[in-house]
């Protein structure tokens, strides 16, 4: 993107394609739960019900995953992105008697969280977390970008109409299409995608 000044001869600043808004490494947490009922009636057949859960998490439930390494008290144990805790249920039959098993898997991943714009998982940056239909994503303030822009460049331009950026040899030539408030400063974007600030007249 670029920034530059306008109104007459002005110095501009030339910035490049923004940063991504959020870039950096968050976390993927998940609990899924396994409750088996099972039973042996007096002729010895056996019957069992199986039901799954998937826990709907907090970012504090993450957090507490991510350090120090455990889920619901179970020490987790780590293998390149990924953290896990498996205990699967193992289901028994007793003679006319009900009895029941529980089974847990954690899951802890380190993700690349990466978006050009506000939403990621369609939730907001701003929100550190994004709850999905299995799992929770978190991620700490420090890797969102509050103003991704990048500076690439400076030259002087003059403005021989209204929404005509050029420079003095019209070698180069930016027609405004938009102005917009961005980071708190009026940019003046041109069809090329870019962005022109305001700095100075020289």
């Amino acid at each position: 993107m670029l920034k530059t000044m306008f109104d007459g001869c002005w110095k501009n600043h030339s910035v490049g394609t923004a940063k991504l808004n959020i870039d950096g490494t968050g976390y993927e947490c998940s609990i899924v739960e396994t409750f088996i009922e099972t039973f042996k009636n007096f002729f010895g057949a056996e019957s069992k019900d199986e039901q799954k859960f998937i826990r709907k998490m907090s970012k504090e439930e993450c957090f507490i995953m991510e350090f120090p390494i455990k889920c619901l008290g179970n020490v987790m144990i780590c293998k390149d992105n990924r953290c896990l805790f498996s205990k699967p249920a193992h289901p028994a039959y007793h003679w006319l008697k009900t009895s029941y098993a529980y089974g847990l898997v954690c899951s802890l991943r380190y993700v690349n969280l990466q978006s050009e714009n506000s939403k990621i998982y369609n939730c907001g940056i701003e929100d550190l977390e994004c709850k999905t239909e299995n799992s929770i994503f978190i991620w700490n303030k420090i890797i969102i970008n509050k103003c991704p822009l990048k500076r690439l460049d400076s030259m002087s331009l003059n403005t021989t109409f209204d929404n005509i950026f050029s420079d003095s040899l019209g070698n180069l030539t930016f027609k405004i299409f938009n102005k917009s408030v961005y980071c708190d400063i009026e940019m003046f974007e041109p069809s090329e995608g870019l962005f022109l600030r305001r700095i100075k007249r020289i």
